[in-house]
């Protein structure tokens, strides 16, 4: 049985056909010089015109060369290579990919670390001037609240405020003993004490007056809210050796008012008055 033939045209193969009809093909001009032709037991492909009798119309076939293996399989043998080297050459551009990622990595991490830099090296200067003005001094807080009362004016002649500090609706005149079975004073711990509550209305002045009635127990005048909060202190703005609070509630309600000495432990006989100014 004669050899079959198969043949390449527009980059396709085709076939197989016999001899007859292969150069048929080429008279009829569809087989080009250039176009590939092999015989089944040849060891390749061929160009046409390199096949003996198929296009100058002369009898005869290419050489009988046999090789164990067809052609069109060494061909495709040929083109699996191809597709395998194909993944290769994408493994290249993805390593040029991942090389162009970390180049731009780096250069992200340096502009950051120098931003970070650049920030740190801010807040040295910073503190380092801080320093250099030497530090802050802190007052620290007063023993007692400052007065709410303006400065006192003694009367013409000397000697103690009248009782109630003049004129006005008296609030509160009353006249009492400190003895040794009175509480102790929260803030003057050795100190004995009464408290008087007085109900206050906003908006309005009060003037508090601890007088001393002759036994020299040094008043001390304390103005706490009704929570306890020690809202105004006074030692001697009364005069001589009394207290004097002036005092203009910021909301109505009922005060405390602490009398007691400075005199740790004294007793004797005071008075203490509110009045409306």
């Amino acid at each position: 049985m004669a050899s079959m033939w198969y043949y390449s045209n527009k980059n396709q193969q085709k076939g197989p056909v016999s001899w007859d009809e292969l150069r048929g093909l080429a008279s009829d001009g569809q087989l080009r010089n250039s176009d590939m032709v092999w015989q089944e037991g040849t060891p390749d492909w061929v160009r046409a015109s390199e096949v003996r009798g198929l296009l100058n119309g002369q009898a005869g076939a290419a050489t009988d060369v046999r090789g164990d293996e067809p052609a069109p399989r060494r061909r495709a043998a040929r083109d699996d290579l191809d597709v395998e080297r194909r993944p290769a050459r994408r493994s290249g551009r993805q390593a040029q990919g991942s090389s162009k990622g970390l180049v731009i990595g780096l250069i992200v991490g340096g502009v950051t670390l120098v931003i970070i830099a650049i920030v740190v090296v801010i807040i040295i200067v910073a503190n380092s001037g801080s320093r250099n003005k030497g530090p802050v001094a802190i007052a620290p807080p007063p023993a007692f609240p400052p007065p709410v009362f303006p400065p006192p004016v003694i009367p013409p002649g000397g000697g103690p405020f009248p009782v109630g500090g003049g004129g006005g609706r008296v609030v509160l005149n009353q006249t009492e003993t400190l003895s040794n079975v009175d509480p102790r004073d929260t803030m003057l711990k050795n100190s004995f004490c009464k408290t008087f509550n007085v109900r206050m209305e906003a908006g309005k002045t009060y003037t508090i007056d601890h007088i001393d009635l002759g036994a020299n127990i040094d008043p001390i005048l304390r103005l706490l809210d009704a929570r306890g909060l020690q809202l105004a202190f006074d030692d001697d703005s009364g005069g001589g050796l009394n207290s004097r609070i002036v005092f203009r509630p910021p909301v109505g309600d009922t005060y405390r008012i602490v009398c007691t000495s400075l005199r740790a432990g004294a007793t004797g006989r005071f008075s203490v008055t509110v009045r409306e100014n």
